[in-house]
């Protein structure tokens, strides 16, 4: 296949969500300065103008299309919460640390256009097209939560949690998704760097222990408003839990990680070089573990440990899917990946 290849997203000039086959598709406004702050001008403007930024899939058109505001990007392969439902609902620790190396240089480079991604989950990020040069490169999707962190002046923006009243108009709400949203962002606190990192974090240890503590807490059926007691339950969880039960059986990095961007303060700027350091380190290790060495040029030459011949099944296995129905009497490929499954005692 083409590594070249394009896909094309259309969305319509209103806010809504739509469902497209296995996809999530976010449409916003057009109209008077709302385009000008809209995460996607932001994100895809920097890569048509200065070249596609590290781990951001290129954008080859972004524009009006009549009704609609179309956007031609290249085309990427299965996302992470695709692959570890294919692999058993969990990463290997090998696997774990190569994915934290890459998304963490995506978003020291996204932070260092003082952009803020807003999203972190599985399903927004993707290995590229399968049986191409980039299938093991992890890509950043799902940017319409972006925002800038810094004013026209330069100027870091102001911290506003959502008791301030002297800010209004100023809407507030769930930032992202809740299972791995940070504590800030729980108490409706204006957003910065650090969150994406916690947020990061969340996701690395959902990966290497196949469910986060606040996944299906119980909810009362009789309240009127079951997402608020969800929201609720998932914050005072995920407070209250300690970082060495969180990180229990993992090696102290992932602790570490934790403690680190829990502690970082609004404005700050993450030190990214240690936490890439720090991972880095162990996936040395963890290879050395296993007679294994790795390329120390981790964003070019290290590949990820998914099986190409089964990343392109699962590719084929979507695309009948969505062809499904269209004709009942197809059937659900199963696919199955070869993984490392090595842990550190």
């Amino acid at each position: 296949m083409n590594e070249n290849q394009k896909t094309l997203k259309m969305s319509e000039k209103s806010s809504s969500n739509q469902q497209t086959g296995n996809e999530s598709m976010t449409t916003f406004p057009l109209e008077g300065a709302e385009i000008k702050d809209s995460s996607y001008v932001l994100i895809q403007g920097l890569s048509i103008a200065a070249g596609p930024l590290p781990g951001l899939p290129k954008v080859y058109h972004f524009g009006e299309c009549g009704p609609y505001y179309a956007m031609v990007m290249e085309l990427l392969g299965p996302n992470l919460e695709q692959l570890m439902v294919a692999n058993n609902s969990r990463f290997s620790l090998r696997t774990t640390t190569q994915i934290a190396i890459m998304i963490l240089e995506i978003m020291r480079s996204v932070h260092s256009k003082k952009i803020i991604f807003c999203n972190v989950k599985p399903e927004n990020f993707c290995l590229g097209r399968p049986n191409t040069a980039k299938s093991n490169q992890v890509y950043m999707v799902g940017l319409i939560n972006a925002k800038l962190f810094e004013t026209a002046d330069s100027k870091h923006i102001p911290k506003i949690s959502a008791n301030d009243t002297e800010q209004e108009p100023k809407k507030f709400g769930v930032y992202g998704t809740p299972r791995y949203m940070s504590l800030h962002a729980h108490k409706g606190k204006e957003l910065s760097r650090r969150d994406d990192l916690e947020s990061i974090g969340y996701m690395l240890l959902y990966f290497l222990h196949g469910k986060l503590p606040w996944q299906g807490l119980p909810i009362n059926n009789s309240t009127s408003n079951n997402n608020s007691e969800k929201y609720e339950n998932i914050f005072i969880t995920k407070k209250m839990i300690h970082l060495d039960e969180l990180c229990a059986n993992l090696p102290p990095e992932y602790y570490h990680y934790m403690l680190y961007v829990r502690s970082l303060k609004f404005a700050q700027e993450p030190n990214y070089r240690y936490l890439i350091t720090m991972f880095t380190k162990l996936l040395y290790r963890i290879n050395m573990d296993q007679s294994r060495l790795v390329s120390p040029s981790l964003m070019n030459d290290m590949a990820i440990t998914f099986d190409e011949q089964l990343l392109s099944s699962l590719n084929n296995n979507n695309n009948s899917n969505n062809n499904k129905n269209e004709s009942s009497s197809s059937s659900k490929k199963q696919v199955s990946f070869k993984m490392d499954h090595e842990t550190l005692e």
